[in-house]
């Protein structure tokens, strides 16, 4: 190549460089919208995470690992519609917990346990319920990122956008005191007036 040649084709690879970077498939063949899928979606928030949340990056590329991708990742983005995220949803509710035994890297190696989701009590199905609305806010936010870069199709109505979570699964827990804690608070009273007001 000649200087002119050379300093051509360098720009040549820095648009192309400068085209990957905007749409951000660096690292990948370029994907439609039409064909970027959850499996996607999910990596590229996961990238977005170990940036700029590193806090809770681990514990949702744990939970994305274990509990999204594997059920939904091959899914085109624009082809989730909300019954299918709620059909998901309902799975995760009534999935028997994982019992981990090992983590390698970003994956969890683990089997479930033996209780299934009826025989189970009605705050410990409250949990699982809350359970999968975590899950369900960690897919939405991933989604709706790649919505907002533009990598996926802005959702339409009955898309993945309108499932639902699940309702009363965040109920204050009632706690109350045994009669031995009962007694060790009222001899830890500093003064007799406060001691009968906590009596009382």
């Amino acid at each position: 190549f000649s200087y002119d040649q050379t300093k051509t084709k360098a720009f040549e690879i820095l648009k192309d460089l400068a085209k990957e970077f905007e749409q951000g498939i660096t690292g990948r063949n370029e994907v439609s919208s039409k064909d970027y899928t959850v499996k996607l979606a999910m990596e590229d928030h996961l990238e977005y995470l170990k940036k700029n949340a590193k806090k809770s990056y681990k514990n949702r590329s744990l939970k994305i690992n274990a509990h999204i991708i594997p059920e939904l990742g091959d899914i085109k983005v624009s082809k989730l519609t909300k019954e299918k995220v709620q059909t998901w949803k309902q799975k995760m509710a009534e999935k028997p917990r994982r019992i981990q035994y090992r983590v390698k890297g970003n994956k969890v190696e683990s089997r479930e346990g033996d209780t299934d989701f009826i025989s189970l009590t009605e705050d410990q199905k409250r949990q699982r319920r809350g359970t999968a609305n975590d899950l369900l806010e960690i897919l939405k936010s991933g989604l709706k990122l790649a919505v907002d870069s533009g990598k996926a199709e802005s959702p339409s109505k009955g898309s993945w956008q309108n499932a639902e979570f699940f309702k009363g699964t965040r109920v204050a827990k009632v706690m109350f005191l045994s009669v031995d804690e009962q007694k060790r608070l009222i001899e830890a009273c500093p003064t007799d007036e406060f001691r009968n007001l906590v009596i009382a």
